[in-house]
């Protein structure tokens, strides 16, 4: 009917935790989600337990995705807008575009 019903919460974020921003999936299920605030990026499997934390040098973490030949490097984005002095101070490379290896893949993406 084109109507969505049985809304649950998937999963609850602390202040400390940072503001979920952009998100992907990864080729085992699992949600992986940018931290605006939160100077990284984290891997949840499907009921929203967190399996890893990557840190970044960079305070709001904007987005990411999966590439390279494997997709098994995880590019990622950051803002520097709004920071403070001292929070660029703290975090000199926001702004910056950073590559991880996840030790996951990616999937491919799909076609419109």
């Amino acid at each position: 009917a084109g109507q969505l019903s049985h809304k649950t919460i998937w999963r609850s974020y602390s202040d400390a935790e940072g503001t979920p921003d952009g998100m992907t999936m990864d080729a085992n299920g699992n949600v992986w989600i940018a931290f605006w605030g939160g100077a990284c990026v984290r891997q949840f499997d499907p009921n929203g337990t967190v399996l890893q934390q990557i840190d970044l040098p960079a305070l709001q973490i904007t987005s990411m995705a999966f590439g390279g030949s494997q997709l098994d490097s995880l590019f990622v984005t950051s803002a520097r807008n709004g920071l403070s002095a001292e929070q660029l101070e703290k975090y000199p490379l926001s702004g910056c575009a950073f590559v991880v290896q996840p030790n996951t893949k990616g999937l491919q993406p799909c076609s419109f």
